[in-house]
């Protein structure tokens, strides 16, 4: 940012462990300094439990980067953890219990919420979307055993192009139940998906609905630059 940016907007992106070393990285760089923040377009920071003050949009990990809330809204987080079950149970959504960001010396505890923000609110479109994956196998890998486990018995979608969607389709919506505030999935168009235990849907947070995610990215950058 420093030598090579020459002013340019950023998007953040990142899930699961990336998406908490981000927290630190923007707690720690882009909350603080207004000239970061006026180049930020956008964060995404997926299944990572992004934390605000109860009742919210900011607080928790960021004072002054806000959760998004509509379309077309830049320098704002959009974040959320999936389910396809409501958990008795998970790692995820929950800031009572949160140990990966107490792990990460990040805001958790009763104060605190974890955020989940509606991709189909922030891209005003609603329509069921399917599991976008690459459809180059995986490398062998702790990643590609449990994406496996996830559609188990089907193998991963795969095709002649480069990115492959599944035959099922979801819808969502933002729950907070039992103290789990996530993303719940819910297939209209039937297909297997097995939940991790402990981390629930954790391995589609982003595949799920991601050329959704893109149009976000789009309709933010679009916006930035129009303030510009």
């Amino acid at each position: 940012m420093a030598t090579e940016n020459n002013g340019r907007g950023v998007l953040l992106i990142g899930h699961s462990q990336g998406t908490f070393m981000l927290r630190k990285l923007m707690r720690e760089t882009f909350d603080r300094d207004a000239t970061l923040r006026r180049q930020l377009v956008g964060a995404f920071l997926m299944g990572g439990n992004v934390e605000t003050a109860r009742g919210s949009t900011t607080g928790g990990d960021f004072q002054n980067i806000p959760l998004c809330t509509e379309r077309g809204q830049f320098g704002c987080i959009v974040a959320y953890s999936t389910n396809t079950l409501v958990p008795p149970l998970s790692t995820f959504g929950n800031a009572d219990v949160d140990l990966w960001s107490q792990h990460w010396g990040l805001p958790s505890g009763p104060g605190f919420q974890v955020a989940c923000t509606d991709p189909a609110k922030l891209s005003e479109d609603d329509r069921p979307v399917g599991v976008t994956v690459p459809s180059a196998p995986f490398a062998f890998g702790i990643i590609s055993i449990l994406l496996n486990y996830t559609t188990a018995p089907e193998a991963l979608p795969t095709s002649e192009s480069t990115w492959t969607t599944s035959r099922g389709r979801v819808v969502g919506s933002c729950i907070d139940a039992g103290g789990y505030n996530q993303y719940h999935l819910q297939f209209v168009v039937p297909q297997p998906i097995n939940e991790v235990p402990l981390l629930d849907s954790h391995l589609i947070d982003m595949n799920a609905g991601l050329d959704r995610l893109v149009s976000i990215a789009d309709q933010q950058t679009a916006a930035w630059q129009s303030a510009g």
